[in-house]
Protein backbone atom coordinates (compact mmCIF):
# COMPACT_ATOMS: atom_id res chain seq x y z
CA UNK A 1 0.00 0.00 0.00
CA UNK A 2 2.78 2.40 1.06
CA UNK A 3 4.46 1.66 -2.42
CA UNK A 4 1.65 2.49 -4.44
CA UNK A 5 0.72 5.70 -2.35
CA UNK A 6 4.39 6.55 -3.39
CA UNK A 7 3.78 5.58 -7.30
CA UNK A 8 0.99 7.63 -7.23
CA UNK A 9 2.92 10.94 -5.36
CA UNK A 10 5.55 10.53 -7.95
CA UNK A 11 3.17 10.31 -10.60
CA UNK A 12 1.19 13.26 -9.57
CA UNK A 13 5.43 14.77 -9.10
CA UNK A 14 5.52 13.77 -12.85
CA UNK A 15 2.15 15.07 -14.24
CA UNK A 16 2.71 18.53 -12.61
CA UNK A 17 5.98 18.72 -13.92
CA UNK A 18 4.62 18.12 -17.58
CA UNK A 19 1.90 20.28 -17.62
CA UNK A 20 3.92 23.30 -16.73
CA UNK A 21 6.84 22.85 -19.22
CA UNK A 22 4.10 22.77 -22.06
CA UNK A 23 3.95 26.18 -23.28
CA UNK A 24 0.11 26.13 -24.33
CA UNK A 25 -2.47 27.27 -21.14
CA UNK A 26 -3.72 24.42 -19.64
CA UNK A 27 -6.75 24.67 -16.86
CA UNK A 28 -9.37 22.44 -15.41
CA UNK A 29 -12.31 24.24 -14.14
CA UNK A 30 -15.75 22.70 -12.24
CA UNK A 31 -18.94 22.86 -13.22
CA UNK A 32 -19.60 26.41 -11.46
CA UNK A 33 -16.52 28.01 -13.38
CA UNK A 34 -14.16 27.81 -10.80
CA UNK A 35 -10.49 27.11 -11.58
CA UNK A 36 -9.52 23.87 -9.95
CA UNK A 37 -5.98 23.07 -11.23
CA UNK A 38 -4.21 25.48 -13.70
CA UNK A 39 -0.15 25.51 -15.21
CA UNK A 40 2.88 27.64 -15.60
CA UNK A 41 1.89 29.48 -18.88
CA UNK A 42 -2.00 29.93 -17.00
CA UNK A 43 -0.39 31.81 -14.22
CA UNK A 44 2.20 33.72 -16.60
CA UNK A 45 -0.82 34.70 -18.57
CA UNK A 46 -3.05 36.56 -15.66
CA UNK A 47 0.38 37.66 -14.19
CA UNK A 48 -0.87 35.54 -10.52
CA UNK A 49 0.25 33.00 -8.72
CA UNK A 50 -1.63 29.50 -8.59
CA UNK A 51 -2.32 30.16 -5.07
CA UNK A 52 -4.16 33.30 -5.87
CA UNK A 53 -5.79 31.44 -8.76
CA UNK A 54 -7.27 28.11 -7.46
CA UNK A 55 -11.10 28.70 -6.41
CA UNK A 56 -11.22 31.72 -8.74
CA UNK A 57 -14.12 32.23 -11.77
CA UNK A 58 -13.13 33.67 -14.73
CA UNK A 59 -15.13 36.68 -13.80
CA UNK A 60 -12.46 37.72 -10.87
CA UNK A 61 -9.22 36.95 -12.83
CA UNK A 62 -10.23 38.39 -16.65
CA UNK A 63 -12.17 41.93 -17.83
CA UNK A 64 -15.79 41.31 -18.53
CA UNK A 65 -15.47 40.80 -22.11
CA UNK A 66 -13.25 38.19 -21.93
CA UNK A 67 -14.68 36.24 -18.74
CA UNK A 68 -18.13 36.34 -20.86
CA UNK A 69 -16.67 34.91 -23.59
CA UNK A 70 -15.06 32.21 -21.91
CA UNK A 71 -18.16 31.73 -19.80
CA UNK A 72 -19.61 31.18 -23.16
CA UNK A 73 -17.38 28.83 -24.60
CA UNK A 74 -17.82 26.54 -21.19
CA UNK A 75 -21.85 26.71 -21.84
CA UNK A 76 -21.46 25.31 -25.25
CA UNK A 77 -19.42 22.46 -24.09
CA UNK A 78 -21.72 21.76 -21.23
CA UNK A 79 -24.44 21.85 -23.50
CA UNK A 80 -23.37 19.80 -26.02
CA UNK A 81 -20.61 17.16 -23.89
CA UNK A 82 -18.02 17.10 -26.37
CA UNK A 83 -15.03 18.51 -26.95
CA UNK A 84 -14.96 21.97 -29.18
CA UNK A 85 -13.00 24.36 -31.03
CA UNK A 86 -12.92 28.13 -30.54
CA UNK A 87 -10.35 31.14 -31.57
CA UNK A 88 -10.46 33.87 -29.04
CA UNK A 89 -9.47 37.11 -28.93
CA UNK A 90 -8.29 38.89 -25.64
CA UNK A 91 -5.87 42.07 -24.50
CA UNK A 92 -2.84 41.02 -22.13
CA UNK A 93 -1.55 42.40 -19.39
CA UNK A 94 0.83 44.02 -21.44
CA UNK A 95 -1.70 45.52 -22.98
CA UNK A 96 -0.91 43.66 -27.04
CA UNK A 97 -3.67 42.05 -28.31
CA UNK A 98 -3.63 38.01 -28.48
CA UNK A 99 -5.12 35.67 -30.57
CA UNK A 100 -5.66 31.95 -29.05
CA UNK A 101 -6.85 28.44 -30.67
CA UNK A 102 -8.66 27.07 -27.48
CA UNK A 103 -9.58 23.38 -27.04
CA UNK A 104 -11.90 22.43 -24.24
CA UNK A 105 -13.05 19.32 -23.53
CA UNK A 106 -15.74 18.12 -20.66
CA UNK A 107 -14.88 15.62 -18.16
CA UNK A 108 -17.02 13.15 -16.76
CA UNK A 109 -17.11 11.18 -12.85
CA UNK A 110 -17.74 7.73 -13.15
CA UNK A 111 -21.22 8.05 -13.22
CA UNK A 112 -21.30 9.96 -16.99
CA UNK A 113 -21.78 13.18 -15.07
CA UNK A 114 -20.23 16.59 -16.52
CA UNK A 115 -17.88 17.61 -13.04
CA UNK A 116 -16.08 20.58 -15.15
CA UNK A 117 -13.69 20.94 -18.06
CA UNK A 118 -10.15 20.92 -18.95
CA UNK A 119 -8.54 23.54 -21.59
CA UNK A 120 -6.01 24.07 -23.48
CA UNK A 121 -4.94 27.79 -25.26
CA UNK A 122 -2.52 27.78 -27.98
CA UNK A 123 -1.31 31.76 -28.94
CA UNK A 124 -1.85 31.69 -32.35
CA UNK A 125 -0.98 35.99 -32.53
CA UNK A 126 1.81 35.36 -34.72
CA UNK A 127 0.27 32.48 -36.98
CA UNK A 128 -2.74 35.15 -37.87
CA UNK A 129 -0.13 38.12 -38.44
CA UNK A 130 1.17 35.50 -40.57
CA UNK A 131 -1.54 34.60 -42.38
CA UNK A 132 -2.88 38.76 -42.54
CA UNK A 133 0.54 39.39 -44.39
CA UNK A 134 0.14 36.93 -46.94
CA UNK A 135 -3.42 38.16 -47.60
CA UNK A 136 -2.03 41.43 -48.34
CA UNK A 137 0.86 40.19 -50.12
CA UNK A 138 -1.63 38.44 -52.52
CA UNK A 139 -4.07 41.40 -52.69
CA UNK A 140 -1.20 43.68 -53.72
CA UNK A 141 0.50 40.97 -56.40
CA UNK A 142 -3.00 40.84 -58.01
CA UNK A 143 -3.60 44.39 -58.53
CA UNK A 144 -0.15 45.17 -60.39
CA UNK A 145 -0.75 45.09 -64.13
CA UNK A 146 1.82 42.71 -64.98
CA UNK A 147 1.56 38.82 -64.92
CA UNK A 148 3.43 37.16 -61.66
CA UNK A 149 4.64 33.54 -61.89
CA UNK A 150 6.61 31.57 -59.11
CA UNK A 151 7.89 28.35 -61.07
CA UNK A 152 9.50 25.41 -59.66
CA UNK A 153 12.98 25.38 -61.01
CA UNK A 154 13.01 21.40 -60.89
CA UNK A 155 9.71 20.95 -62.69
CA UNK A 156 8.83 23.93 -64.47
CA UNK A 157 5.19 23.85 -63.12
CA UNK A 158 3.64 26.73 -61.81
CA UNK A 159 3.52 27.43 -57.91
CA UNK A 160 1.75 30.55 -58.00
CA UNK A 161 0.50 32.97 -60.07
CA UNK A 162 -1.66 36.12 -59.65
CA UNK A 163 -4.69 37.15 -61.64
CA UNK A 164 -3.07 38.96 -64.54
CA UNK A 165 -1.61 35.86 -65.70
CA UNK A 166 -4.62 34.08 -65.82
CA UNK A 167 -6.51 36.63 -67.32
CA UNK A 168 -3.66 37.13 -70.10
CA UNK A 169 -3.52 33.65 -70.77
CA UNK A 170 -7.65 32.69 -70.43
CA UNK A 171 -6.62 30.30 -68.21
CA UNK A 172 -8.22 29.57 -64.80
CA UNK A 173 -5.82 29.20 -61.63
CA UNK A 174 -6.61 25.61 -60.91
CA UNK A 175 -5.32 24.89 -64.38
CA UNK A 176 -1.91 26.95 -64.45
CA UNK A 177 -0.97 24.83 -61.32
CA UNK A 178 -1.36 21.59 -63.80
CA UNK A 179 0.73 23.08 -66.37
CA UNK A 180 4.76 24.02 -66.65
CA UNK A 181 6.63 27.05 -68.67
CA UNK A 182 6.93 25.38 -71.89
CA UNK A 183 3.16 25.17 -72.40
CA UNK A 184 2.66 28.96 -72.12
CA UNK A 185 5.66 29.44 -74.65
CA UNK A 186 4.33 29.89 -78.08
CA UNK A 187 7.87 29.60 -79.80
CA UNK A 188 11.08 27.66 -78.13
CA UNK A 189 14.52 26.79 -79.88
CA UNK A 190 15.12 23.53 -81.28
CA UNK A 191 18.00 23.07 -79.22
CA UNK A 192 16.23 24.63 -76.18
CA UNK A 193 16.79 22.92 -72.64
CA UNK A 194 14.91 24.12 -69.23
CA UNK A 195 17.86 22.51 -67.03
CA UNK A 196 20.25 24.70 -69.26
CA UNK A 197 17.66 27.61 -68.60
CA UNK A 198 17.70 27.15 -64.89
CA UNK A 199 21.34 26.82 -63.96
CA UNK A 200 21.92 29.89 -66.66
CA UNK A 201 19.08 32.39 -64.39
CA UNK A 202 21.18 30.96 -60.99
CA UNK A 203 24.38 31.85 -62.81
CA UNK A 204 23.36 35.47 -63.32
CA UNK A 205 21.07 35.92 -60.80
CA UNK A 206 18.23 37.22 -63.24
CA UNK A 207 17.42 37.44 -66.85
CA UNK A 208 15.64 40.35 -69.20
CA UNK A 209 13.83 38.04 -72.10
CA UNK A 210 11.76 39.00 -74.91
CA UNK A 211 9.18 36.02 -75.65
CA UNK A 212 5.66 34.78 -77.12
CA UNK A 213 3.22 33.72 -74.69
CA UNK A 214 0.32 31.33 -75.95
CA UNK A 215 -3.25 31.89 -74.59
CA UNK A 216 -5.57 28.97 -73.99
CA UNK A 217 -7.80 29.57 -77.96
CA UNK A 218 -4.25 29.41 -79.36
CA UNK A 219 -3.53 32.94 -79.94
CA UNK A 220 -0.16 34.99 -79.33
CA UNK A 221 0.99 38.20 -77.85
CA UNK A 222 4.58 39.60 -77.65
CA UNK A 223 6.29 40.33 -73.98
CA UNK A 224 9.07 40.86 -72.21
CA UNK A 225 9.87 38.41 -69.04
CA UNK A 226 12.07 39.24 -65.84
CA UNK A 227 13.12 36.37 -64.59
CA UNK A 228 14.94 35.90 -61.55
CA UNK A 229 16.17 33.21 -59.05
CA UNK A 230 15.23 32.95 -55.65
CA UNK A 231 16.64 30.70 -52.28
CA UNK A 232 13.88 31.34 -49.53
CA UNK A 233 14.51 28.52 -46.22
CA UNK A 234 16.64 26.30 -48.27
CA UNK A 235 13.96 25.73 -51.62
CA UNK A 236 15.11 27.20 -54.90
CA UNK A 237 12.20 29.54 -56.65
CA UNK A 238 11.69 31.03 -60.26
CA UNK A 239 9.90 34.12 -59.86
CA UNK A 240 8.77 35.91 -63.71
CA UNK A 241 6.88 38.83 -64.35
CA UNK A 242 5.50 39.53 -67.44
CA UNK A 243 4.59 42.46 -69.33
CA UNK A 244 2.29 42.35 -72.65
CA UNK A 245 3.72 44.55 -75.17
CA UNK A 246 1.51 44.40 -77.45
CA UNK A 247 0.66 48.24 -77.66
CA UNK A 248 4.74 48.85 -77.55
CA UNK A 249 5.00 46.82 -80.80
CA UNK A 250 2.36 48.65 -81.99
CA UNK A 251 3.45 51.89 -81.54
CA UNK A 252 6.79 50.80 -82.75
CA UNK A 253 5.66 49.85 -85.95
CA UNK A 254 3.78 52.91 -86.61
CA UNK A 255 6.41 54.64 -85.56
CA UNK A 256 8.32 53.19 -88.40
CA UNK A 257 5.38 53.70 -90.96
CA UNK A 258 4.97 57.50 -90.13
CA UNK A 259 9.57 57.61 -90.09
CA UNK A 260 9.25 56.18 -94.38
CA UNK A 261 6.25 57.91 -94.74
CA UNK A 262 7.69 61.10 -93.24
CA UNK A 263 11.09 60.56 -95.25
CA UNK A 264 9.19 59.43 -98.68
CA UNK A 265 7.72 63.29 -98.52
CA UNK A 266 11.38 64.92 -97.65
CA UNK A 267 13.05 62.53 -101.15
CA UNK A 268 9.38 64.40 -103.13
CA UNK A 269 9.64 68.13 -101.77
CA UNK A 270 13.45 67.75 -102.37
CA UNK A 271 13.20 66.53 -106.06
CA UNK A 272 10.45 69.52 -106.52
CA UNK A 273 13.18 72.19 -104.97
CA UNK A 274 15.47 70.51 -107.89
CA UNK A 275 12.84 71.69 -110.83
CA UNK A 276 11.04 74.30 -109.55
CA UNK A 277 13.79 77.09 -108.88
CA UNK A 278 11.41 79.69 -108.92
CA UNK A 279 10.21 78.50 -105.58
CA UNK A 280 13.76 77.47 -104.09
CA UNK A 281 13.59 79.56 -101.23
CA UNK A 282 10.33 78.45 -100.27
CA UNK A 283 10.51 75.32 -100.48
CA UNK A 284 13.79 74.98 -98.64
CA UNK A 285 12.49 76.79 -95.47
CA UNK A 286 9.52 74.17 -95.63
CA UNK A 287 11.96 71.43 -96.30
CA UNK A 288 14.00 72.66 -93.20
CA UNK A 289 11.28 73.05 -90.80
CA UNK A 290 10.09 69.08 -91.69
CA UNK A 291 13.15 68.18 -90.88
CA UNK A 292 13.32 69.80 -87.61
CA UNK A 293 10.39 68.99 -86.60
CA UNK A 294 10.98 64.93 -87.58
CA UNK A 295 13.71 65.34 -85.73
CA UNK A 296 11.82 66.67 -82.66
CA UNK A 297 9.31 64.16 -83.00
CA UNK A 298 12.03 61.28 -82.97
CA UNK A 299 13.56 62.25 -79.66
CA UNK A 300 10.13 63.09 -78.01
CA UNK A 301 9.30 59.60 -78.75
CA UNK A 302 12.27 57.98 -77.90
CA UNK A 303 12.78 59.86 -74.47
CA UNK A 304 9.00 59.06 -73.92
CA UNK A 305 9.67 55.12 -74.52
CA UNK A 306 12.47 55.30 -72.04
CA UNK A 307 10.60 57.28 -69.48
CA UNK A 308 7.23 55.44 -69.69
CA UNK A 309 8.81 52.23 -68.97
CA UNK A 310 11.33 53.49 -66.16
CA UNK A 311 8.31 55.38 -64.81
CA UNK A 312 6.16 51.96 -64.84
CA UNK A 313 8.55 50.01 -63.04
CA UNK A 314 9.44 52.85 -60.46
CA UNK A 315 5.61 52.96 -59.82
CA UNK A 316 5.45 49.29 -59.33
CA UNK A 317 8.69 49.55 -56.46
CA UNK A 318 6.68 52.57 -55.04
CA UNK A 319 3.30 50.25 -54.57
CA UNK A 320 5.64 47.50 -52.76
CA UNK A 321 7.11 50.48 -50.56
CA UNK A 322 4.00 52.25 -49.68
CA UNK A 323 2.32 48.11 -48.84
CA UNK A 324 5.41 47.90 -46.48
CA UNK A 325 4.63 51.50 -44.83
CA UNK A 326 0.82 50.47 -44.45
CA UNK A 327 2.08 47.13 -42.88
CA UNK A 328 4.83 49.19 -40.69
CA UNK A 329 2.10 51.59 -39.46
CA UNK A 330 -0.70 48.89 -39.08
CA UNK A 331 1.81 47.39 -37.11
CA UNK A 332 2.24 50.22 -35.08
CA UNK A 333 -1.25 51.32 -34.66
CA UNK A 334 -1.76 47.67 -33.03
CA UNK A 335 0.26 48.74 -29.95
CA UNK A 336 -1.71 51.73 -29.43
CA UNK A 337 1.15 54.59 -29.66
CA UNK A 338 -0.48 58.23 -29.52
CA UNK A 339 -1.40 60.10 -32.43
CA UNK A 340 1.77 61.93 -32.18
CA UNK A 341 4.36 59.43 -31.60
CA UNK A 342 7.31 60.09 -34.04
CA UNK A 343 8.39 56.73 -35.98
CA UNK A 344 4.55 57.25 -37.24
CA UNK A 345 4.91 60.21 -38.15
CA UNK A 346 7.60 59.72 -40.16
CA UNK A 347 6.19 56.95 -41.29
CA UNK A 348 3.01 58.97 -42.70
CA UNK A 349 5.95 61.41 -44.47
CA UNK A 350 7.40 58.67 -45.93
CA UNK A 351 3.79 57.73 -47.71
CA UNK A 352 2.98 61.03 -48.58
CA UNK A 353 6.23 61.61 -50.27
CA UNK A 354 6.00 58.05 -52.50
CA UNK A 355 2.41 59.65 -53.17
CA UNK A 356 4.23 62.59 -54.96
CA UNK A 357 6.32 59.89 -55.97
CA UNK A 358 3.75 58.45 -57.88
CA UNK A 359 2.26 62.12 -59.12
CA UNK A 360 5.68 62.21 -60.97
CA UNK A 361 5.49 58.72 -62.35
CA UNK A 362 1.82 59.75 -63.44
CA UNK A 363 3.24 62.42 -65.43
CA UNK A 364 6.20 60.68 -67.23
CA UNK A 365 3.82 57.65 -68.16
CA UNK A 366 0.89 60.41 -69.71
CA UNK A 367 4.29 61.89 -71.55
CA UNK A 368 5.20 58.80 -72.74
CA UNK A 369 1.83 56.90 -73.87
CA UNK A 370 0.09 59.95 -74.59
CA UNK A 371 -2.53 58.99 -72.00
CA UNK A 372 -5.32 57.31 -73.31
CA UNK A 373 -8.07 60.34 -73.64
CA UNK A 374 -11.04 59.63 -71.90
CA UNK A 375 -13.75 61.05 -74.35
CA UNK A 376 -16.80 63.30 -72.99
CA UNK A 377 -18.50 66.55 -74.54
CA UNK A 378 -16.79 69.35 -72.88
CA UNK A 379 -18.43 72.60 -72.11
CA UNK A 380 -15.23 74.44 -73.05
CA UNK A 381 -16.36 78.04 -71.58
CA UNK A 382 -17.30 77.02 -68.09
CA UNK A 383 -14.18 74.91 -67.77
CA UNK A 384 -11.75 77.80 -69.08
CA UNK A 385 -12.70 79.96 -66.47
CA UNK A 386 -12.57 77.53 -63.84
CA UNK A 387 -9.99 76.26 -64.75
CA UNK A 388 -8.12 79.86 -64.99
CA UNK A 389 -9.31 80.83 -61.77
CA UNK A 390 -8.08 77.90 -59.90
CA UNK A 391 -4.52 78.43 -60.97
CA UNK A 392 -3.92 82.14 -60.24
CA UNK A 393 -2.89 82.64 -56.75
CA UNK A 394 -4.64 85.30 -55.11
CA UNK A 395 -1.62 87.01 -53.65
CA UNK A 396 -0.04 88.11 -57.20
CA UNK A 397 -1.75 91.16 -59.05
CA UNK A 398 -2.65 89.32 -62.02
CA UNK A 399 -6.16 90.19 -63.89
CA UNK A 400 -7.32 87.72 -66.08
CA UNK A 401 -9.47 89.11 -69.17
CA UNK A 402 -12.31 86.37 -71.27
CA UNK A 403 -13.12 86.53 -74.69
CA UNK A 404 -15.16 84.10 -74.91
CA UNK A 405 -18.46 83.84 -77.47
CA UNK A 406 -21.40 82.16 -76.15
CA UNK A 407 -22.01 79.15 -78.89
CA UNK A 408 -18.76 77.10 -79.17
CA UNK A 409 -18.50 74.38 -81.46
CA UNK A 410 -18.75 71.66 -79.11
CA UNK A 411 -15.90 69.32 -78.31
CA UNK A 412 -15.53 65.58 -77.12
CA UNK A 413 -12.30 65.34 -75.26
CA UNK A 414 -10.98 63.68 -71.64
CA UNK A 415 -12.21 66.74 -69.48
CA UNK A 416 -9.18 66.08 -66.91
CA UNK A 417 -6.34 66.20 -69.52
CA UNK A 418 -7.41 69.28 -71.40
CA UNK A 419 -7.46 71.03 -67.91
CA UNK A 420 -4.08 69.52 -67.26
CA UNK A 421 -3.27 71.94 -70.41
CA UNK A 422 -4.93 75.18 -69.43
CA UNK A 423 -3.16 74.66 -66.33
CA UNK A 424 0.52 74.40 -67.47
CA UNK A 425 -0.49 77.16 -69.72
CA UNK A 426 -1.52 79.03 -67.38
CA UNK A 427 1.18 78.41 -64.57
CA UNK A 428 3.81 79.50 -67.34
CA UNK A 429 2.08 82.89 -67.68
CA UNK A 430 1.97 83.00 -63.79
CA UNK A 431 5.30 82.16 -63.65
CA UNK A 432 6.36 84.74 -66.88
CA UNK A 433 4.77 87.78 -64.30
CA UNK A 434 6.06 87.80 -61.23
CA UNK A 435 4.93 91.26 -60.82
CA UNK A 436 1.37 90.77 -61.94
CA UNK A 437 -0.34 91.62 -65.57
CA UNK A 438 -2.53 90.31 -67.56
CA UNK A 439 -3.70 86.85 -68.85
CA UNK A 440 -6.42 87.11 -71.75
CA UNK A 441 -8.15 83.94 -72.49
CA UNK A 442 -9.48 83.78 -75.95
CA UNK A 443 -11.73 81.25 -77.55
CA UNK A 444 -13.49 80.99 -81.30
CA UNK A 445 -14.72 78.66 -83.88
CA UNK A 446 -12.68 77.66 -87.01
CA UNK A 447 -12.93 75.93 -89.83
CA UNK A 448 -9.68 74.38 -90.93
CA UNK A 449 -8.77 73.95 -94.64
CA UNK A 450 -5.35 73.41 -97.05
CA UNK A 451 -5.44 77.56 -97.43
CA UNK A 452 -4.80 77.73 -93.64
CA UNK A 453 -1.62 76.06 -93.96
CA UNK A 454 -2.04 74.21 -90.19
CA UNK A 455 -0.41 70.70 -89.82
CA UNK A 456 -4.50 69.70 -89.33
CA UNK A 457 -7.20 67.64 -91.14
CA UNK A 458 -10.01 69.84 -92.62
CA UNK A 459 -12.89 70.24 -90.69
CA UNK A 460 -14.23 72.15 -87.82
CA UNK A 461 -12.25 73.12 -84.74
CA UNK A 462 -11.86 75.26 -81.33
CA UNK A 463 -8.79 77.31 -81.02
CA UNK A 464 -8.16 78.59 -77.60
CA UNK A 465 -5.75 80.97 -77.13
CA UNK A 466 -4.38 82.18 -73.51
CA UNK A 467 -1.77 85.12 -73.94
CA UNK A 468 0.68 86.87 -70.89
CA UNK A 469 2.72 90.09 -71.21
CA UNK A 470 5.36 88.55 -69.18
CA UNK A 471 9.10 88.53 -70.11
CA UNK A 472 8.24 86.40 -73.38
CA UNK A 473 10.47 83.43 -74.98
CA UNK A 474 14.16 84.02 -76.84
CA UNK A 475 13.39 82.95 -80.72
CA UNK A 476 16.64 80.49 -80.28
CA UNK A 477 14.38 78.62 -77.39
CA UNK A 478 10.52 78.95 -79.03
CA UNK A 479 11.27 75.21 -81.09
CA UNK A 480 12.55 73.60 -77.83
CA UNK A 481 9.84 74.38 -75.50
CA UNK A 482 8.29 71.44 -75.81
CA UNK A 483 10.80 69.17 -75.72
CA UNK A 484 10.78 66.97 -72.76
CA UNK A 485 13.56 68.43 -69.83
CA UNK A 486 13.87 71.84 -71.29
CA UNK A 487 13.46 74.96 -69.16
CA UNK A 488 14.67 78.36 -68.72
CA UNK A 489 14.03 78.13 -65.46
CA UNK A 490 16.30 75.74 -62.86
CA UNK A 491 15.43 72.57 -61.92
CA UNK A 492 14.21 71.21 -58.54
CA UNK A 493 11.00 70.68 -56.44
CA UNK A 494 9.99 74.30 -56.59
CA UNK A 495 10.86 75.02 -60.08
CA UNK A 496 10.00 71.97 -61.95
CA UNK A 497 11.23 69.53 -64.04
CA UNK A 498 10.67 71.14 -67.64
CA UNK A 499 7.60 68.18 -68.40
CA UNK A 500 4.68 70.36 -68.29
CA UNK A 501 4.62 71.50 -71.74
CA UNK A 502 6.09 68.09 -72.86
CA UNK A 503 2.66 66.54 -71.50
CA UNK A 504 0.81 69.19 -72.83
CA UNK A 505 1.94 68.47 -76.63
CA UNK A 506 1.46 64.58 -75.91
CA UNK A 507 -2.37 65.35 -74.62
CA UNK A 508 -3.13 67.82 -77.63
CA UNK A 509 -1.48 65.43 -79.89
CA UNK A 510 -3.36 62.25 -78.87
CA UNK A 511 -6.89 64.01 -79.23
CA UNK A 512 -5.45 64.85 -82.97
CA UNK A 513 -5.24 68.02 -82.38
CA UNK A 514 -2.83 70.94 -82.34
CA UNK A 515 -0.15 73.11 -79.92
CA UNK A 516 1.80 76.25 -81.14
CA UNK A 517 3.27 79.07 -79.39
CA UNK A 518 3.75 83.12 -80.27
CA UNK A 519 6.66 84.93 -78.22
CA UNK A 520 8.67 88.05 -78.18
CA UNK A 521 10.94 89.16 -75.65
CA UNK A 522 9.87 91.85 -73.16
CA UNK A 523 5.94 91.72 -74.93
CA UNK A 524 4.71 88.40 -74.02
CA UNK A 525 4.09 84.71 -74.81
CA UNK A 526 0.43 83.31 -76.71
CA UNK A 527 -0.25 79.76 -76.69
CA UNK A 528 -2.78 78.37 -78.84
CA UNK A 529 -4.27 75.14 -78.94
CA UNK A 530 -6.68 73.38 -81.56
CA UNK A 531 -9.15 70.81 -80.80
CA UNK A 532 -11.36 68.99 -83.13
CA UNK A 533 -15.23 69.81 -82.41
CA UNK A 534 -17.44 66.70 -81.57
CA UNK A 535 -19.94 66.30 -85.23
CA UNK A 536 -23.02 64.34 -84.02
CA UNK A 537 -23.14 60.91 -86.84
CA UNK A 538 -26.58 60.47 -88.46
Amino acid sequence: MKKTKESASEMSIHSKILLDTITDIVYFKDREGRNLAVNKAFEEFVGLKKAEIIGKTDEQLFPPDLAERCNFSDREVFKKGRALDFEEECIGKDGKRRFFNTIKSPVYDRHRNIIGLVGVSRNITEYRQTLEDLQLFKSIINQTNDAVAIVDPETSRFIYVNDKLCSNLGYTRKEMFNMRVTDIEAILPDNFSWDKHVSEVREKGYMLLEGLHKRKDGTTFPVWVNVKFMNIMENDYMVAIARDITEWKKMQDEMQRLNQGLEQRVIERTEQLETVNIQLKEEFEKHKKAEEELERMRNIESIGTLAGGIAHDFNNLLTAILGNIYLSKLYLSKKNLPSDDEVFKKLTQSEDICMQAKELTGMLITFARGGEPVKELITMSEMLKETVSLVIPSNLKIICEFDIPAHLYPVKADKLQVKQVVRSIVANAVEAMPNGGVIKVRAENLTVSQSENLPLKDGRYLKVSISDNGVGIPVENLLKVFDPYFSTKGRGAQKGMGLGLSICHSIIKRHEGLITVDSKVGVGTTFHFYLPTYEKQN
